[in-house]
């Protein structure tokens, strides 16, 4: 997968989700793009995994409007920025993870899917989660 490949890879997912930490000592607030399916998930997955420094990562939350944004995962260490354009979100999750979650030192970023109406990590991706250790949110 190319870098071009890999941002219009992002134009099938559902959506972006903001699960916030209730206990930052057990788990920090996990931010994903969940897919159709784990088939879906997996091979973006491991783009990012294999191109990215897995723990100084920055996400960059452009918010265009009360349904969509633009996500962009920026490598401090490398300079590579990835941006995935029109996701999905809700605004009151959104609103509820800044308000309400705990935070620390990192947060984890990961790519999910849609299991019968649930929300879940593929066991690979639960193994090896991205952290991230800066947060951005913006709005136009």
């Amino acid at each position: 997968m190319k870098e071009k490949e890999f941002e219009e890879y992002f134009k099938n997912s559902l959506g972006l989700k903001f699960f916030k930490s209730k206990d930052y000592s057990v788990e920090p607030p996990l931010i994903s793009i969940i897919f159709k399916d784990e088939t879906e998930s997996i091979e973006p997955y491991e783009y990012l995994y294999n191109n990215l420094t897995k723990d100084e990562l920055a996400l960059v939350f452009k918010i265009k409007n009360n349904n969509t944004m633009t996500l962009s995962i920026i490598d401090k260490v490398n300079s590579k920025i990835f941006s995935i354009e029109n996701l999905n979100y809700s605004k009151s999750e959104l609103i509820d993870f800044k308000k309400n979650g705990k935070f620390g030192k990192y947060s984890m970023f990961a790519i999910g899917y849609n299991n019968n109406g649930q929300f879940t990590l593929s066991e690979k991706i639960k193994s090896s989660p991205l952290l991230v250790s800066e947060l951005v949110f913006s709005e136009n």
